[in-house]
């Protein structure tokens, strides 16, 4: 699911400009919702990566990549 903070964000922009409506601003919303998705499926790799190559928890792999990234 896409972040919560991310989509209240763009939408409070969006709102606050008038710029709601256009295709471009839906465009961009669009990009976002790819964009994060990408990123937290890059993420659960990496996690799952280092859990069975070195043995780690689940919260130590997602820590270090978020540093990384």
């Amino acid at each position: 699911m896409i972040s919560g903070k991310a989509l209240i964000g763009c939408t409070l922009l969006l709102a606050a400009t008038l710029g709601l409506g256009t295709g471009m601003s839906l465009i961009g919303i669009i990009d976002l919702i790819c964009i994060v998705k990408k990123n937290a499926i890059m993420m659960l790799n990496f996690a799952r990566e280092a859990e069975r190559t070195h043995g780690m928890s689940s919260a130590e792999p997602i820590y270090q990549v978020c540093i990384l990234r």
